[in-house]
C-alpha cells in the first residue's frame, strides 16, 4: 500500500498495525477522506461511500454560499475557517471537508435580515433567540436545499478566548477577494486555526492539522510571527507548528517562547498522536492555557474567567 499523504502513516502509536483498513478508518475519523483517496486509490473499497457523501455536502454548501452571496455583495463580511483554507491551499476546495459555513460579519442584524429575505431561516434555541442576535458570538442560520439543510453561522466575534486578541476588525481589514465572497488571508487563517486547535486540547480532526501544514507552506515566518504577536497568539501558534514539525515535517518555524520545554511536555513529546496527548485532559489544558497566554495580563484575564 502506498499512502504518501503527509501524516497518514504516522497516525498510530508504536505497536498498532497500519493496515489499509486502519488508514481508511483514520481518514474517515480525521475527515480527510477525499485527500486519502487521492493519495491512494486503493482505499476506494473503504472510502467510496463517505467520499460521495462529502461531495454532496460540499456541493450543497457551495450552492447555499452562492445564494447568500447574491445579497451580500459589497457588505463587510469574510468567510472563515474551513471555507477559507479550502480556497487558499487546496487544489480543489471540496478536498477540505466542511459541515457548515462560517461568516464573519460587521453588522449581524443587517446580514441576517438580508438572508431572511431570500429564504434562510434562524436555527437558534429559544433562550438565545430571546436575547437577540447582538448577545451571541455566532448566530446560526440554515438554508434548505434539494439534498438537505445546511447551516451558516454568522459570527460577530471571532473567538471567546480571553488570552487572545484575534478580533473581527483586523480579519475584515486583512480579507482578500475571492469567489463568491472574501476570505481571511493565509496569515489570519493559520493563526485562527492554531488558536482553535490549542483551546480544544488539540482534539480537532486531522483536517485542521492538514490546514496548518498546508498554510505554513505559503506564508512567511517573519510575517506570521508579527501577525501572531499582534493577536497575542504567538505561543499558541508556535505550539501547533511545533507539533506539525514533528508529525508532518512542516518546515516553518517561529521563535520558541521561554517556556517551550514545559509546553512540549504538555504537548506529549515525540511519537504520540495529537489526539492522545496530555493536553487533551482537563487539568493539563488549564495549565497549558496559562502557558499559551503571551503576556501577564492575558494570564490574569484567563484566571479571572475560570474563577467566574
Amino acid at each position: 500500500m502506498n499512502v504518501d499523504y503527509p501524516g497518514l502513516r504516522r497516525l498510530f502509536s508504536a505497536g498498532e498495525r497500519t493496515t489499509t483498513e486502519a488508514v481508511a478508518r483514520a481518514a474517515r475519523e480525521g475527515e480527510v477522506v477525499l485527500l486519502a483517496l487521492r493519495a491512494d486509490p486503493g482505499l476506494a473499497p473503504w472510502l467510496e461511500a463517505p467520499a460521495r457523501r462529502q461531495l454532496v455536502i460540499d456541493a450543497t454548501l457551495e450552492q447555499a454560499l452562492a445564494v447568500a452571496a447574491e445579497v451580500l455583495q459589497g457588505a463587510p463580511v469574510v468567510l472563515l475557517k474551513g471555507t477559507a483554507a479550502g480556497r487558499l491551499v487546496y487544489p480543489d476546495s471540496a478536498l477540505r471537508f466542511r459541515r457548515d459555513l462560517d461568516l464573519l460579519v460587521a453588522d449581524l442584524r443587517d446580514v441576517r435580515a438580508r438572508l431572511l429575505r431570500i429564504g434562510f431561516v434562524d436555527r437558534v434555541d429559544p433562550a438565545r433567540a430571546a436575547a437577540g442576535p447582538a448577545s451571541v458570538r455566532a448566530w446560526p442560520m440554515a438554508w434548505r436545499a434539494p439534498f438537505g439543510e445546511v447551516e451558516l453561522d454568522l459570527h460577530q466575534r471571532v473567538l471567546a478566548y480571553p488570552w487572545c486578541e484575534l478580533g473581527p476588525a483586523a480579519l475584515l481589514a486583512h480579507a482578500i477577494p475571492a469567489t463568491p465572497l472574501p476570505i481571511t488571508d493565509p496569515l489570519d487563517t493559520l493563526v485562527h486555526t492554531a488558536v482553535h486547535l490549542v483551546d480544544s486540547g488539540l482534539r480537532q480532526p486531522l483536517k485542521a492539522w492538514v490546514d496548518v501544514h498546508r498554510l505554513a507552506a505559503v506564508v512567511d515566518a517573519r510575517a506570521l510571527c508579527e501577525r501572531a504577536r499582534a493577536y497575542r497568539a504567538h505561543t499558541a501558534t508556535w505550539a501547533v507548528l511545533d507539533v506539525c514539525q514533528r508529525w508532518f515535517g512542516t518546515t516553518l518555524a517561529l521563535p520558541p517562547p521561554v517556556h517551550a520545554a514545559a509546553l512540549r511536555f504538555l504537548l506529549g513529546g515525540m511519537g504520540a498522536h495529537p489526539h492522545r496527548r496530555l493536553l487533551a485532559h482537563g487539568r493539563a489544558r488549564d495549565v497549558a492555557r496559562l502557558l499559551l497566554a503571551d503576556d501577564v495580563s492575558a494570564r490574569a484575564r484567563y484566571l479571572l474567567s475560570r474563577l467566574v
